[in-house]
């Protein structure tokens, strides 16, 4: 939803285009006249909230994420004429729908997603199965596209770990510790596997 300004005279907004994963911030005088400024962009926005001087806002913003999907949103501060823009919070979970208290103080929602690699037997009753189920990896984050090598012994998977997506492997049998194939940092690189 669009968000005026503490000060009454501005209003920012979010739009997203059709059948694209990329979405902007703008800001617009409250009173028109002016073409709306683009302030912010990424692939995916989750909340916005003004600072209390009207200066700028604090947006969740995908950019950054370094798993192709599902994002993982980070607060970032921008001002309101586009310039400064940072991320102030980093990591593998996912941090939405600020608000900004007059103290300046900041509220928002944390959403930390696990999710872990199973192997299943096939052969039983589908209770039966579940019930004989192993757990092969035991994760703080995502992961990704799990695929099996050519003996069954092992399983790559692209997990961001830690906070940032890499390739890991490890033993199908739940045996054993993840060994890290891919050692990424930077913040501008995407990870994936096909």
């Amino acid at each position: 939803p669009p968000r005026w300004s503490p000060d009454d005279r501005w209003i920012v907004f979010h739009t997203r285009g059709l059948g694209r994963f990329v979405e902007h911030l703008h800001v617009v005088s409250a009173v028109g006249g002016q073409e709306a400024m683009l302030i912010a962009q990424a692939s995916a926005i989750r909340g916005v909230s003004w600072l209390p001087d009207s200066s700028g806002v604090i947006y969740s913003s995908s950019a950054g994420s370094t798993v192709p999907y599902p994002f993982t949103f980070n607060l970032r501060r921008v001002n309101r004429d586009g310039s400064g823009d940072r991320v102030l919070t980093f990591g593998d979970a996912s941090f939405v729908e600020p608000d900004v208290h007059a103290s300046g103080k900041v509220l928002v929602s944390r959403i930390r997603g696990q999710s872990d690699i199973w192997r299943f037997p096939i052969d039983g009753s589908p209770a039966d199965n579940t019930r004989n189920a192993i757990r092969v990896t035991k994760q703080s984050g995502q992961v990704q596209t799990p695929s099996v090598s050519p003996d069954g012994s092992e399983v790559v998977y692209l997990s961001d770990n830690g906070g940032h997506s890499n390739v890991w492997v490890t033993k199908t049998d739940g045996s054993g510790s993840a060994r890290q194939i891919t050692f990424e940092r930077d913040p501008a690189t995407t990870i994936g596997l096909a």
